[in-house]
């Protein structure tokens, strides 16, 4: 109470703290950075690897399961994915998200390291990439007549000036080729002059030199030697000499083509049709996207007048845009829920009332963002969200403290006095309510996973708001009591309704058994209905944007997979809602949007399509589209298309996804099938696929070993002599300007079309001689499994389904009652995974923060009232809100979802701030020596109007969320609104009621103590 004195007396003081804490918040809210959705870090890494001409088979054994192996030994990995196919090793680690990247990657690289002794010698050296865990800001598009090569040259241009802006954290040209010299053999001219491929990449090795020779000291001068012989353009490489033949030099040039050009081309980027190059923006982590994004639109600007007036220059997937639109409509959420409480609280108090329990919100809202700015958050709508939830809270501590004070000036008491004695009356009270209310979101902090950094700017905001909401309450409501009250305020005695509800609770203490079963019955039905609401984990995005995948079979080239993806554009381009069309062909699209694409890899068999739509998306929705869409895209016959909406929440990959385990292959992929035809054949699965029938078609080499030896041939010499007759081998390579240029010598682009390659490949024996390939080895066509892909070390194929007009849950229960007929073999695993996985383990999670929520809340009661009876009352508030919470679902008509189940945990630390108030205000009337009804009745027509305030304060901010927030905060807004309006209800009847048993137990009990021995 000295505090509260202090404020009122040194005014002045408050304020100057008053001035300070509004200056900080909007100085701490004009620097904070902002965001659309929260960052979500996905700490992993990408382990390539390449063991060319190598079977799928093969390259699991020898390379994949080594360096698995090897791998797995770090602590902190979370989860190991392989896939092993034609050459090709690809490993995908997960860490502990709370782990250390830094030093995860030193170890892994340290593991690699170990493991690469065990690989086979002609397999190359692992790549490790670190997954990139930065959205990517924006993308400038490059597209127009001109040549690869030449957008190339745009966009590098465009980078260098781009570079200058602070706000950029990387600039990354996407869908560049890198140039290359190609060293295109004659084989006949090596068969003349007795020269072999491998002669031929070591002269290019020997001849490109520049090795430092020391340093000479002539004179006073230490001068530097260094021999430079490297090359300097690609006219070079052609007069290298490689051999001899009659007495004279052989040059490079007598016996290959050299042509200056680019490097194969194994991804592709497009733009409504036209070949194009992409610059990928992505802005510093704590810098403010918005004004990133003005100084990019104005560069572009100014170089667009510097630039080919043909060059077309777009920007596309630009967050600055979606962020200002989703955070312009969270903060007129947040501006109307705050005038619709103020407006609540003029027509229920007075006018002096409510601009003093108002100024709580600035204040609030001022202390909340400055924490969140110093603790590194941005804001986005996980926060502003979270902002409006508490914003009916905010007022309730100031309701409180502000009646009360304004009782007692209504009584007659000196105005110095009734600030004092109301405060003090009321100060507990809104200390324990605000505390459980805190430590009913503690436990979200404490989520792990994805699910637990999406929504962990909640307990956050919420903590800290209502942290801010006490201090107000008890520093500057009073003064601002002293100093604008006035006796006359409205009484709770002239209310009508006040009086209607003492008859309604006299009634209840009087008939306790029926008000009781009443009560438990709700509660019960309410949880058997569950059920029936259907369950979601996270909604659509509800974007005007969505992604296309399309796979050929395993072995389809680059050239097949773009004559798709122009297949597939012309179908969408003809469409009058579809805005732009952005390709990826060989590699996945980068990271737009914060819960797809955190890895990117080459396949030659893949693309991928961003696409947007045009006009009002109210009525051209982007589910619409894609229903419209996949009947066109199944007449494509040969490969697999899956559309895809955006979805909110962490990432959970694809609706279903149900993993089957194990050791042999067919047995896997017999169980795949049986679970992909019994997917097709359910309602609502839509675009079903599985990874274990896949097969690729293949050209195998058999080696006769004894013939090989006895010429002295390795098998080392023919895979390599087959790599680089065919795939070609990088013999060295060169810088010219800021490029470096490799050189490829290979037997030219018609070794890679035609199997007769196979009859003009020469070999040199140990003793000179010149060996035809098919002399020591086979050739002969054969198709095996595509790929063999491995979870935590085990062989895993995966069936996947989208869904369409229904809930993932509700075809996983009819997939399970027909899997029944599947039979499983011994030592084999079936999981469901995707988003049923997904969703399980956070509803887990929030199950035991709604638990320790519970207990926290309970130990704080139990401090307060100093009895186990009387929180154990306040805690029968809680089942209240279920029944609430379930009929406001089934009344809006949203499903059961986590958002739902997170109002819920909220719910935990908000309805029992009412009992909490009635309680205490009970206990004190008791004190004054009041009997135990009239105490409970008396308490009940006192504390209705500022527990009905409270209320209805609450819902008042919440309603603008509820209406306008979509369907990811409609449903948590609408469990919170009802759950709290029927506790609230309830609150103010079964506690007392509850309490008057409990009490007269107690009471009795103490009068017949049971006698001893």
């Amino acid at each position: 109470m000295k505090l509260v004195a202090l404020a009122v007396q040194r005014y002045r003081l408050t304020v100057l703290g008053i001035i300070l804490l509004l200056v900080m918040g909007g100085v701490s809210y004009y620097l904070i950075p902002r965001r659309e959705d929260p960052f979500i870090k996905v700490p992993g890494a990408t382990v390539q690897s390449y063991y060319p001409g190598a079977s799928p088979r093969d390259v699991e054994r020898y390379v994949t399961v080594p360096l698995e192996e090897k791998i797995n030994e770090i602590d902190e990995i979370d989860k190991i994915f392989s896939s092993s196919s034609q050459g090709a090793s690809l490993i995908l680690i997960q860490f502990d998200p709370d782990s250390d990247m830094d030093e995860n990657l030193q170890e892994l690289r340290e593991k690699i390291r170990e493991a690469e002794a065990d690989l086979p010698e002609a397999a190359l050296d692992p790549e490790i990439t670190r997954w990139k865990t930065e959205t990517v800001s924006l993308i400038i598009n490059l597209s127009g007549p001109f040549s690869h090569g030449r957008l190339f040259k745009y966009a590098k241009y465009i980078k260098r000036d781009l570079e200058k802006i602070p706000e950029i954290m990387s600039l990354e040209i996407d869908g560049d080729q890198e140039r290359e010299v190609h060293v295109e053999v004659y084989q006949n001219r090596l068969s003349q002059y007795r020269i072999s491929l491998d002669d031929v990449i070591r002269q290019l090795q020997a001849e490109n030199v520049s090795l430092p020779g020391g340093h000479m000291d002539i004179g006073r001068r230490r001068y530097l030697v260094r021999t430079d012989e490297a090359f300097m353009r690609a006219g070079e490489v052609g007069r290298t000499i490689v051999g001899a033949y009659e007495e004279r030099p052989v040059f490079l040039a007598d016996l290959a083509k050299i042509k200056d050009t680019y490097k194969r081309p194994e991804y592709w980027v497009r733009f409504n049709g036209q070949q194009s190059v992409n610059i990928l923006v992505t802005q510093k982590p704590r810098s403010n996207l918005l004004a990133a994004s003005r100084k990019i639109h104005g560069r572009l600007d100014q170089l667009a007048e510097r630039l080919p007036q043909r060059l077309k220059l777009l920007v596309f997937a630009d967050q600055s845009r979606s962020v200002s639109q989703r955070l312009a409509s969270f903060q007129k959420n947040l501006a109307i829920g705050a005038c619709l409480v103020i407006l609540l609280t003029i027509f229920l108090m007075n006018l002096r009332m409510a601009f003093t329990v108002g100024f709580l919100i600035p204040l609030s809202i001022s202390f909340a963002v400055i924490m969140l700015y110093r603790l590194g958050h941005s804001l986005n709508q996980i926060t502003l969200a979270a902002m409006i939830v508490v914003l009916g809270m905010l007022v309730d501590n100031g309701i409180v403290v502000v009646e009360n004070i304004q009782r007692h000036l209504d009584g007659g008491k000196e105005r110095i006095s009734a600030v004092l004695t109301g405060s003090r009356e009321v100060l507990g009270a809104i200390a324990s309510s605000s505390l459980t209310t805190m430590l009913a979101f503690t436990p979200l902090l404490f989520m792990s996973g994805d699910t637990g950094q999406f929504i962990r700017g909640i307990p956050v905001t919420i903590i800290f708001a209502i942290a801010g909401s006490l201090m107000v309450a008890v520093l500057v409501s009073p003064l601002m009591s002293h100093r604008f009250l006035k006796p006359g305020g409205k009484g709770a005695d002239d209310s009508s309704v006040i009086k209607a509800y003492g008859h309604i609770l006299r009634f209840a203490l009087d008939h306790k058994i029926l008000t009781l079963g009443i009560t438990v019955t709700a509660f019960l039905g309410s949880l058997l209905f569950i059920p029936r609401l259907g369950l979601q984990f996270f909604p659509k995005a509800e974007k005007e944007i969505f992604v296309i995948e399309a796979q050929l079979p395993q072995g389809a080239n680059i050239e097949t997979t773009l004559n798709l993806a122009e297949r597939i554009e012309r179908i969408l381009l003809a469409r009058e809602e579809v805005e732009s069309v952005m390709t990826h062909v060989g590699q996945n699209g980068p990271r737009i949007y914060y819960n797809i694409n955190f890895f990117r890899v080459k396949e030659p068999n893949k693309a991928q399509f961003f696409v947007t739509i045009k006009g009002d998306i109210r009525r051209v929705t982007t589910a619409r589209v894609i229903k419209e869409l996949r009947p066109l895209m199944t007449r494509l016959s040969g490969a697999r298309i899956e559309l895809k909406e955006l979805e909110q929440g962490p990432p959970v990959g694809a609706p279903i996804a149900i993993k089957i385990k194990g050791d042999d292959l067919e047995v896997i992929e017999r169980l795949a099938q049986g679970y992909n035809s019994l997917l097709k054949s359910i309602p609502g699965a839509v675009d079903v696929t599985d990874d274990a029938s896949e097969t690729i078609p293949q050209i195998e080499i058999r080696v006769d070993s004894d013939k090989a030896q006895l010429l002295g041939i390795t098998n080392a010499t023919i895979g390599q002599t087959i790599r680089t007759a065919i795939y070609g081998t990088t013999a060295t390579s060169f810088r010219h300007g800021d490029e470096e240029i490799d050189v490829v010598v290979s037997l030219g682009e018609t070794s890679r079309t035609d199997v007769a390659t196979f009859d003009e490949i020469y070999m040199k024996s140990i003793k000179g001689f010149k060996i035809p390939f098919r002399q020591v080895a086979d050739v002969r066509f054969i198709s095996d499994i595509g790929t063999i892909r491995r979870e935590n070390l085990t062989r895993t194929a995966t069936v996947r389904s989208e869904v369409q007009g229904t809930l993932s849950e509700s075809v996983i229960d009819v997939l399970k009652a027909k899997a029944a007929t599947l039979q499983i073999p011994p030592g084999y695993l079936v999981e469901y995974e995707g988003e049923t996985q997904e969703r399980n383990e956070s509803f887990m999670s929030l199950g035991w923060a709604m638990i320790a929520a519970f207990l926290l809340v309970y130990v704080v009661l139990v401090a307060q009232f100093n009895s186990y009876k009387q929180p154990f009352v306040i805690a029968l508030s809680l089942p209240f809100g279920l029944v609430g919470a379930v009929l406001g679902l089934w009344i809006t008509g949203y499903s059961f979802g986590f958002m739902a189940f997170l109002g819920l945990v909220s719910l935990t630390g908000i309805v029992v701030n009412d009992a909490i108030v009635l309680i205490d205000f009970v206990n004190t009337i008791r004190k004054e020596g009041r009997e135990l009804r009239t105490a409970v009745t008396e308490a009940g027509r006192l504390r209705f109007r500022p527990v009905m305030l409270t209320t209805v304060s609450t819902v008042a901010g919440l309603l603008p969320l509820s209406i306008m927030g979509g369907s990811l905060w409609g449903p948590m807004g609408n469990v919170i609104i009802f759950g709290l309006s029927m506790a609230t209800v309830l609150t103010l009847i079964i506690i007392p009621v509850v309490y008057e048993i409990i009490e007269k137990t107690g009471e009795m009990s103490a009068a017949f103590p049971v006698p001893s021995g």
